[in-house]
Formats: structure tokens, C-alpha cells, sequence
């Protein structure tokens, strides 16, 4: 699963982008979230993976999917309902999606300055 960059930016036109963190857990705040995804932008990135994804292209190919066991997709327990929920209040989501952007985006400085990007 992805985010692209671009829906993004699209959907929060006007809105705070308050959900980006950093690998420590602080909140990006909206302009170093935009400066991140602009960023990535520039770089051709068009998705952002939401878990650690094996392979994933950034540039528009996405997750190239991953095999699942056949006793557990049978079984009661998987739920892709119930996992998708518990991913989404996944910590470890957000830790990813940060380190991912740490590594792909460059520093930016502490206290942004002018930056208008939108």
C-alpha cells in the first residue's frame, strides 16, 4: 500500500499537513512536510510506501506485491478488514514512512524559512 504524493498535496490544499513524522516521532510541520514532498517531487518520487515494502518503486510502480500463506489467508484470523484497521493505528507505520522519508529527502533546516511553496 502507498500514498501518492500528489493526492496528497491535492487533498490538503488549504489544510494542514500535520501527519509526517520524523524517525524520532516529532511532527513535520506543514511547510517541512510540503518541503519533504516537494522534494521527493523534484526527485520523480510519485508514491510514498505506508509500510516497509521490499521493492517498492517510488516512481509509480508501487508495492510489487508479496505472497501470503495460504493457511493464513484461509483461516479466520486473516481479515484484511481488521488488519488494514490496525495498521492504520500502527506506530510502526509511521516510524516507516518516516524513515523512508529520511532517507530519500534532504535535510531540511530547523526553522524553514519563506518557504512558499503552495
Amino acid at each position: 500500500m502507498s500514498i501518492d504524493i500528489k493526492g496528497i498535496l491535492s487533498l490538503y490544499q488549504g489544510k494542514e499537513i500535520n501527519f509526517l513524522l520524523d524517525a524520532d516521532g516529532k511532527e513535520y510541520s506543514d511547510k517541512e512536510a510540503r518541503q519533504i514532498l516537494a522534494d521527493l517531487l523534484a526527485k520523480g518520487h510519485k508514491l510514498i510506501p505506508m509500510t516497509q515494502c521490499e521493492g517498492f518503486d517510488p516512481f509509480g510502480g508501487g508495492c510489487p506485491g508479496h505472497p501470503i500463506d495460504e493457511d493464513e489467508a484461509k483461516s479466520d484470523k486473516f481479515n484484511l478488514k481488521k488488519a488494514l484497521k490496525q495498521q492504520k493505528r500502527s506506530r510502526d507505520r509511521v516510524k516507516q514512512i518516516a524513515s523512508y522519508l529520511k532517507e530519500n529527502a534532504p535535510a531540511l533546516p530547523k526553522k524553514p524559512e519563506n518557504l512558499n511553496l503552495f
